[in-house]
């Protein structure tokens, strides 16, 4: 009916079930834990990103009609430069890197198919993305999109310099 004080309990380690028995948890909690972190691991390496790493410059170009489902785009003429940071990070300027617009993004390169996305901090403001095609390993080529896979801005180029 009363616990039984410290000194009274039988001796855990003196009894080869439960000795067992713990063994078998932790085994199976190591497991466990492993095969979480592996597929942790998984989710939060960093994308395949050396082929971007640098500076890259191009142009881009607006949709020649503001209307949804428009494809047709203006030849790309205003100025892009980019910087690629092996971490899966970039730099966006609109114009050269002396461009008074600025942005920080993120972006990932995946079978060759490149994803970006970005925001203005300095001289302007807006949320853009990117979906492009490696072409080769120095040339890109795709469209930009208003906020985060929003409607088509425009097309876009790049070279790596």
């Amino acid at each position: 009916m009363w616990a039984k004080a410290p000194y009274e309990m039988d001796n855990f380690a003196d009894n080869p079930k439960d000795m067992r028995n713990v063994l078998c948890w932790l085994a199976f909690a190591t497991m466990m834990g492993g095969t979480a972190c592996k597929k942790d691991n998984k989710t939060v390496c960093p994308p395949a990103t050396e082929p971007l790493t640098g500076i890259w410059v191009g142009k881009y170009g607006i949709r020649s009609i503001n209307e949804p489902g428009d494809t047709g785009f203006l030849t790309p003429m205003h100025t892009y430069t980019m910087i690629f940071h092996p971490n899966g990070t970039m730099v966006v300027y609109d114009g050269d890197e002396s461009s008074p617009l600025l942005a920080n993004g993120v972006y990932s390169l995946k079978k060759g198919k490149f994803y970006g996305q970005y925001a203005y901090f300095r001289g302007g403001s807006g949320e853009y993305s990117l979906n492009a095609q490696l072409l080769k390993p120095d040339s890109l080529a795709g469209t930009w999109h208003i906020g985060y896979g929003g409607p088509t801005g425009g097309s876009f180029w790049l070279k790596k310099k």
